[in-house]
């Protein structure tokens, strides 16, 4: 089976250096280098962040947003050989001349997300061995999650392509319908996200990659650096569902802040999840459950200058 870590993220902005200096602000993230087309890379030291520029290019617009993600693989051709038979929807093909200048090949997953793949790893990450192992340093890229409506494809996929792990799996989801609670599964350092849409208001979401989150040293700490470098919103979650919050950076991406960090490796007991456990985060309902005097007395120390 061949190994593999997420070691990429891929972001555009039609700004990229006002959304890198976000980062840098509110996360600590280290500029890696420029890139080709005016963009800007990224690294926490564990995954690089790429940010892209965003708009027209030849006859393809680029739009603001989450573009998809990156892995550092052991045996490319054995993942060319597997991933058409669990369901990739395009590729591999391989690649170069690609703007992060990292990338061998690229497929698409179950569900259309552009996944990036790099034998020798992503610039600025894991030094000269990029399986060398970090020293753990917070804030880190710790989790990326997706929103397929057909969860089980998307396990196999990552699980027999890219040798990711089965962490846990949450019940459904009895505030929202029955709604499938969420699979997680990850490469040992990354919590990778399988959440199904919720219709609860009524509309339809496309799936793919929704967002992803930092482990973080003082989420409130966060929350008052993300207003003041111009984030969007910031959401305290006090209850803790699934993370202590989450903000909307200056492009309006869904960014999650744990100050427990996220799932990554499988719980001795899943019934913890139900409640508070240092080792998989955060994790009391389905929803949050906080009121709103709880929001408002994290959010009222500080305010957007």
């Amino acid at each position: 089976m061949p190994q593999a870590r997420i070691q990429q993220i891929r972001t555009a902005a039609r700004e990229p250096e006002r959304l890198a200096d976000f980062y840098r602000a509110v996360f600590g993230m280290q500029t890696a280098g420029a890139l080709a087309d005016g963009g800007v890379a990224l690294t926490d030291g564990y995954v690089k962040l790429t940010i892209l520029k965003a708009g027209v290019k030849g006859e393809r617009l680029r739009p603001e947003g989450l573009q998809g993600i990156g892995f550092l693989v052991s045996d490319l051709e054995e993942i060319e050989e597997l991933a058409p038979k669990f369901g990739a929807m395009a590729g591999p093909v391989r690649r170069s001349g690609l703007e992060d200048g990292d990338t061998e090949a690229e497929l698409l997953d179950p569900i259309g997300i552009s996944v990036h793949l790099s034998e020798h790893g992503f610039a600025a990450v894991g030094g000269a061995d990029p399986w060398t192992e970090p020293v753990e340093k917070k804030p880190r890229i710790q989790h990326v999650a997706t929103g397929p409506y057909e969860q089980e494809r998307m396990v196999s996929f990552y699980r027999y392509v890219l040798g990711m792990q089965e962490i846990y799996r949450r019940d459904a989801h009895v505030e929202d319908g029955g709604r499938p609670g969420g699979i997680f599964i990850s490469d040992g350092r990354v919590n990778f996200a399988l959440n199904v849409p919720s219709i609860r208001r009524g509309e339809l979401s496309r799936q793919g990659f929704s967002h992803f989150g930092f482990f973080v040293e003082d989420s409130e700490e966060t929350y008052r650096r993300a207003e003041a470098a111009g984030a969007l919103g910031t959401y305290p979650t006090p209850s803790g569902v699934y993370a202590e919050g989450h903000i909307l950076d200056p492009i309006g991406v869904r960014v999650d802040v744990a100050q427990e960090g996220f799932a990554i490796q499988p719980p001795d007991d899943v019934n913890a999840l139900q409640g508070h456990d240092e080792r998989v985060g955060r994790v009391m309902s389905s929803f949050d459950t906080s009121s709103e005097e709880e929001r408002q007395r994290i959010l009222s120390r500080f305010t957007r200058p």
